[in-house]
């Protein structure tokens, strides 16, 4: 079905351009913004607070729940909701990890060998490529491994292996066969360029790449076109002074809270849906069909005023 973009511009988050009352989650626009309510104002949820707050339970009776200024780096918190844009709720050493203390970090910042906390669900025997994404979210590379149970350290992807030879970008490999897996080796020791480290690897899957003939490897953590990614968005986070909750939303970025459309936003929205949708953009034709139908496209998160394509 097609309909007009415009008429998505509604449940907007405060921070927001707007024209009208109704375009805004908090139905209060004032001067083209979308106002929320004021920082010690009483709130029931993040969305009622305006942008650069979040709603704060107190921890004294009656418990009241408050507008309260975001956290900035290295302050304690519960949630990443809590934290500026460009900062996420995580665990800055083994010892905040063991007390169960977590501090805004800044996103994608710390060099290989940066320690910090660790937690996932999964046993250290048996980690997915998301445990190592979440850890990874306080390093450049994205990519992070456990030293134990409690303590992590900030690696990179060094090479990827597939059929037991090294594969170079765009880490091509046979889709039919899905007992073979892309194996993503990482340094596993503190960097040191006078010696051969120590590898371990996780693996991932191949994905068909939509053209009826090849496939890639469907994760990139890790890896140098990965790293660059992190790079262009974490320039676009920092540059922003959106809600709390539009953190993740591209065209929210666009806005006037956010660093607005120039360079900087094409070009992390541009890296991070390769990132996103490896297999299925080193297609020519594929990567322009997707980027026609899918909502999260640089195409469609740069319209404002035209008719899009929903499935």
């Amino acid at each position: 079905m097609c309909r007009e973009a415009a008429s998505i511009s509604v449940g907007l988050n405060n921070g927001r351009s707007c024209s009208s009352h109704s375009q805004c989650i908090s139905k209060y626009c004032l001067s083209g913004l979308c106002k929320g309510l004021d920082l010690g104002e009483y709130c029931n949820k993040h969305a009622d607070c305006d942008a650069g707050t979040y709603c704060k339970q107190e921890n004294t009776w009656p418990y009241a729940s408050k507008c309260n200024k975001a956290n900035t780096n290295f302050e304690q918190c519960t949630d990443t909701y809590q934290c500026g844009p460009s900062a996420y709720c995580w665990y800055v050493s083994e010892e905040d990890r063991r007390k169960n203390v977590m501090k805004c970090l800044p996103l994608y910042s710390q060099e290989k060998g940066t320690t910090m906390g660790w937690k996932s669900n999964n046993p250290l025997s048996n980690l997915t490529a998301d445990d190592y994404r979440i850890n990874g979210m306080y390093c450049k590379s994205g990519l992070a491994f456990p030293l134990s149970e409690f303590a992590g350290n900030c690696t990179a992807t060094d090479n990827i292996v597939y059929n037991s030879k090294k594969i170079p970008f765009p880490y091509k490999c046979d889709p039919t066969k899905q007992s073979g897996r892309c194996i993503m080796n990482y340094n596993a020791s503190a960097p040191n360029d006078a010696l051969v480290l120590d590898q371990k690897n996780f693996t991932v899957r191949c994905n068909c790449a939509l053209n009826g003939n090849d496939g890639y490897c469907s994760n990139i953590l890790g890896t140098q076109e990965y790293r660059d990614a992190m790079s262009k968005l974490k320039t676009v986070l920092e540059a922003s002074s959106c809600h709390t909750l539009d953190r993740d939303d591209f065209r929210a970025q666009r806005d006037s809270c956010g660093i607005q459309p120039g360079k900087e936003w094409n070009e992390a929205i541009n890296a991070m849906f390769k990132v996103k949708y490896h297999a299925w953009v080193q297609d020519e034709k594929v990567r322009g069909c997707i980027e026609e139908v899918f909502d999260d496209s640089p195409v469609n998160q740069a319209r404002s005023a035209s008719t899009r394509l929903y499935l």
